[in-house]
């Protein structure tokens, strides 16, 4: 689990540090205070995607340019055809644009892990035989390091690498051109590295329930996901998807009907309830990272699905972020809190900048009821 997190020169973040995190976490703030950022942070701590390139047309880093469209579309002409290319702004991410220096996130607790983004000059860069789109096309390296210690007490260590142009071309040592000691040392990274998710307000729930639903259905972790859906509509027996070829759909038994109702006549409620918990169930001894967690939910289901994602983190190990922008997403995570006896499970954390530097202000469960409660304003 992650304890403690530092973040360097990464968007908003300068110099930042927080410690005392908990499995589940709410984190608000001003606008542009930092709250999406400190998700994407972890996001790109924890990252694989370099490692499955077979399977990813781009890493996450590019993915996360994406979210936000950071990229310039560029048309290109030679003599045969005209082409459309994607340069992706990598340099947004640096504090203040300061691409000389060099962006670090990591955590030193249950595990130490770090990732570094680095720019390169050409000369040093993997990419100095290769055609760019411009002379000011940056490359940049992405170092990840693992340490963890085992029950013997011995460390099992790990670090891998790639280098990405602002193009979206990337270039690892994995598998081609690596010896076995470095294949081994990055085997290890993946291994122990917690998965993680980022559920952006803009996440495709629909192909990810469906890609994992063989690993859910008749399990315990269906009955979580019904009682998810159950929390928007009290009626819903069972889950169910279209086998034709044609659509996508996934269909809901409701108590009392005939037919099967198509999810998506069912509210957006629904769907994010759904998004949601099928999520956190694959994500055993991972981390879950979700913006805007209260987006498409009433506030009278909001106190039912903190219940229902705590037990959840507790059961299956998972670690969860959520922001919010929501003062009836507050309160009911405080009465969530409050029916637990575990209750440090849960802290807020606001992002402030009121001396200048960005910090973390903690509050425990005790100290949301007190704010809750009196009417303090946390957000």
């Amino acid at each position: 689990m992650i304890r403690d997190l530092s973040i360097k020169n990464y968007r908003c973040f300068e110099d930042f540090y927080v410690d005392g995190l908990a499995q589940v976490n709410l984190i608000v703030g001003d606008n542009n205070s930092g709250k999406t950022s400190f998700l994407k942070a972890i996001c790109l701590l924890l990252d694989k995607s370099y490692y499955y390139k077979l399977h990813n047309k781009t890493t996450t880093l590019i993915d996360l340019l994406k979210l936000r469209k950071e990229f310039l579309s560029l048309a290109l002409e030679d003599k045969k055809k005209s082409n459309i290319v994607k340069v992706y702004l990598i340099p947004h991410l640096f504090y203040q644009y300061k691409i000389n220096k060099t962006i670090e996130i990591f955590c030193d607790n249950d595990f130490f892990s770090k990732v570094e983004i680095t720019n390169l000059k050409l000369e040093k860069s993997k990419f100095k035989n290769i055609h760019l789109l411009t002379t000011e096309d940056e490359c940049f390296k992405i170092n990840y390091e693992f340490k963890k210690s085992n029950t013997e007490n011995k460390n099992i260590r790990g670090q891998a690498f790639y280098e990405i142009n602002q193009q979206g071309t990337y270039i690892q040592e994995t598998p081609e051109n690596a010896n076995q000691t470095r294949l081994n040392g990055i085997e290890r990274l993946i291994m122990y590295t917690p998965d993680s998710i980022f559920m952006p307000l803009t996440y495709d729930y629909l192909d990810d329930v469906e890609k994992n639903w063989d690993l859910i259905q008749l399990t315990p972790k269906e009955d979580k996901v019904i009682e998810a859906l159950k929390i928007i509509n009290p009626d819903v027996e069972r889950i169910g998807f279209t086998v034709s070829q044609y659509t996508k759909q996934i269909r809901l038994k409701i108590k009392g009907e005939e037919q099967p109702i198509p999810l998506s006549s069912m509210g957006q409620g629904m769907n994010r309830i759904l998004g949601l918990m099928t999520t956190a169930v694959i994500l055993e001894n991972g981390v879950l990272l979700i913006d805007e967690i209260e987006t498409g939910l009433h506030y009278e289901a909001q106190t039912d699905m903190w219940r229902l994602l705590i037990k959840t983190a507790q059961e299956l190990n998972v670690q969860i972020f959520a922001t919010t922008h929501s003062w009836d997403c507050i309160c009911a995570f405080q009465e969530a809190l409050e029916d637990i006896e575990d209750k440090p499970v849960g802290k807020l954390f606001r992002l402030d900048n009121k001396y200048g530097k960005l910090r973390a202000v903690e509050y425990k469960a005790d100290e949301i009821n007190i704010a809750v409660n009196q009417g303090i304003e946390v957000r």
